[in-house]
């Protein structure tokens, strides 16, 4: 284990094509418990100006006080911990209040103890690692085509143009639970942490990303760099990018940022910016006094912060986002208080597959499609009949391409037809499409591109899907007539 110096910078736009900024960002260690280590946090929410703002901030906020609350001393747990509870609760606060129904938001979290990096990850915010020059994604994408990418049924190129390319599959609040992947790195001295929406890696290509992270002159240059070239090449999305460089504590020494953490009640806004503080006389003090004031006016719909902290150390805390709007700057203003005592929220364990897919983004924003009903309760879905299915025929043996028919049913609007598959072993539930949905009945597939193996047996049915204005499957796998087949 070697002690190390973190030198990071965060930063968020509304991009060029809204006027509301839908995602939050933070970074800070506090010193109330250095072993805790340095948290990062990113998330994009979705479900229109007011919901997407509130799922954003709230699950940033929320998750941020519970992980250094928590006692836990596994990392990941104790993420894991903090996200599915404020995933619950604000599921419930969204079908209490319909003007927050539909809201929903992704999350990338990020902790650094030590020289070990642990990532909690829900949706497609992403998380990079660069060392020697070389860009590693470390996060999966929860996304329709990035799940059809690692089936092999699509190339990266046709899932940059595909129709479903804004289709996620997995987001905080789309479900009374949800699953939370987890990804580990230890790290040296060189490496860079770079932590984002998808706002920026729809617009720059990661070559790039590595390339301005691993050259620009500072860290608040590289990030600063990364959103102007987003908004370069567009700016369609919020863009919110953080960048973390890790140096030999014994080589590097932090500048500054050794005095203690305020409390996050204490500042407005989400993340606002700090300058760093150079321990030279009486200067510390005036250029606090200065920061106080800058964070008190905020900064719209910007929200920046920076931190050199050498592990274990202490540094400036950072102020955390709530729902209540600053009618004067138009930023949130801070109630939170980190450490505060958090209500008891006993969850089931998670599945071992991927959930429905249920959120999906739009080409104005994130949109998150209707919650599930709670079990028991009549949905809009209940009309649909299932389609019944024609050919192949129950217990064929297929190859090769193969022609899926079913009789047709009454469509709703923005409704269509969507093969999907799964393996006896598997539940019906985490049924994967054969191909994007279609308002035939009937569909040509080449099973080789699938992930089926020799004389294996897999069950097929055709579902109703909800693909415009946001994806949604109307009807479960588990609740049609699945049909036998083998591959040959």
């Amino acid at each position: 284990m070697s002690q190390i110096t973190l030198d990071a910078f965060w930063d968020t736009d509304p991009g060029r094509a809204r006027d509301h900024n839908e995602d939050a960002i933070t970074g800070t260690a506090p010193d109330r418990d250095a072993a805790r280590g340095c948290l990062f946090i990113i998330a994009d929410g979705m479900g229109g100006h007011n919901a997407g703002e509130i799922a954003s901030r709230e699950a940033l906020r929320r998750v941020y006080d519970r992980y250094y609350a928590d006692a836990e001393s596994d990392a990941f747990r104790s993420l894991e911990h903090a996200m599915r509870v404020t995933n619950n609760e604000l599921y419930q606060e969204a079908q209490s209040n319909a003007t927050q129904h539909g809201m929903g938001t992704t999350m990338t979290a990020a902790v650094i103890v030590d020289d070990h990096l642990t990532v909690a990850h829900v949706g497609d915010s992403r998380l990079y690692l660069i060392r020697d020059g070389k860009i590693e994604l470390v996060t999966h994408d929860h996304s329709w085509v990035a799940e059809q990418m690692r089936a092999g049924v699509l190339t990266r190129q046709q899932a940059e143009s595909h129709p479903q390319r804004n289709v996620i599959t997995r987001a905080l609040a789309a479900g009374p639970d949800v699953r939370v992947d987890a990804f580990e790195r230890d790290l040296q001295a060189g490496d860079i942490v770079v932590f984002c929406s998808d706002g920026l890696t729809t617009e720059v290509e990661e070559a790039q990303i590595a390339e301005v992270a691993t050259n620009a002159a500072t860290v608040r240059a590289g990030v600063q760099r990364l959103i102007q070239l987003a908004n370069d090449n567009g700016g369609e999305d919020n863009v919110s990018v953080g960048i973390v460089r890790v140096r030999d504590a014994a080589v590097s020494p932090a500048i500054g940022n050794t005095t203690p953490a305020p409390s996050a009640a204490s500042l407005p806004g989400i993340v606002q910016s700090r300058p760093r503080l150079l321990l030279i006389g009486g200067i510390v003090a005036f250029i606090i006094l200065v920061a106080a004031v800058a964070l008190i006016a905020g900064r719209g719909n910007r929200a920046t912060g920076n931190s050199t902290v050498t592990l274990p150390a202490t540094i400036r805390a950072a102020a955390l986002p709530t729902s209540t709007p600053d009618a004067a700057s138009g930023t949130a203003g801070a109630t939170a208080t980190p450490g505060a005592a958090q209500p008891t929220v006993t969850l089931a364990p998670t599945s071992a597959g991927q959930p429905t897919p249920s959120p999906a983004h739009t080409a104005a924003g994130k949109v998150l499609a209707p919650s599930p009903e709670p079990k028991g309760a009549p949905s809009a879905a209940d009309a649909i009949p299932a389609p019944v299915l024609l050919e192949p025929p129950a217990n064929e043996t297929v190859k090769g391409r193969v022609t899926f028919r079913w009789e047709p049913v009454a469509l709703p609007a923005g409704a269509a037809y969507e093969v999907v598959w799964w393996r006896p072993d598997e539940d019906p539930g985490n049924a994967r499409g054969f191909a994007p949905p279609t308002t035939q009945t009937s569909l040509t597939t080449d099973l080789e591109g699938h992930d089926l193996q020799q004389d294996q047996l897999f069950y097929w049915t055709v579902l109703v899907v909800r693909t415009t204005p946001v994806y949604q499957r109307l009807q479960t796998a588990a609740a049609t007539n699945g049909r036998p087949a083998a591959y040959k």
